[in-house]
């Protein structure tokens, strides 16, 4: 999200496709896209995560992922030619027009910076609409257009005298995106 944006209107790269149509989402793609890494086959995600003491604890999901982050669910069939980069692409844009509704399910597009909406379409896309739907206060900010107060919320969680908790679990899981996710809301 913070990556330098050479020849872009408004935070999305300007491309022109086979309709000389301009995809304002390119930017947006080609970040979750970074984030996530390809991976062609399917694996377990296992990270460590710190308690609120400092203690590491080991996460081992209960699904496999592949391609671009995306969660294999119960019933879903791998396949018939194999996990290929052609396949994966393919589930990323499925994916990609979820976490798209889903954001604009949570915020019109139009009540937001263009930059602003994309953080929340890449949030969308990592941790699912309901998840995001629980970082009400950033919500409420983004859509006051405060994104500096919406940006300290995707990092901290704060008690009801407004001091800061500790890190919301987004941000102890994938730190350096959250980080710069927030960098850019604080920007705008």
């Amino acid at each position: 999200v913070t990556a330098i944006l050479l020849g872009t209107t408004i935070g999305h790269t300007k491309t022109m496709d086979k309709n000389n149509e301009i995809n304002k989402y390119d930017y947006v793609k080609k970040k979750i896209k970074d984030d996530e890494d390809l991976k062609i086959l399917p694996y377990t995600l296992k990270y460590t995560e710190k308690d609120s003491k400092g203690n590491k604890k080991l996460i081992v999901e209960n699904f496999q992922t592949g391609g671009y982050g995306h969660k294999i669910l119960k019933g879903e069939i791998a396949p018939k030619e194999g996990y290929t980069k052609a396949y994966w692409e393919g589930v990323f844009e499925k994916d990609f027009e979820l976490a798209l509704n889903g954001a604009r399910n949570i915020i019109p597009e139009e009540n937001l910076d263009p930059k602003a909406f994309g953080v929340l379409v890449e949030m969308v896309y990592q941790m699912g609409e309901t998840n995001v739907k629980g970082f009400k206060n950033t919500i409420k900010h983004l859509k006051n257009g405060e994104y500096s107060k919406a940006a300290d919320q995707l990092l901290y969680n704060f008690d009801a005298n407004g001091d800061i908790k500790g890190w919301t679990n987004w941000h102890k899981q994938t730190p350096n995106r959250a980080n710069e996710a927030a960098k850019l809301l604080s920007s705008l």
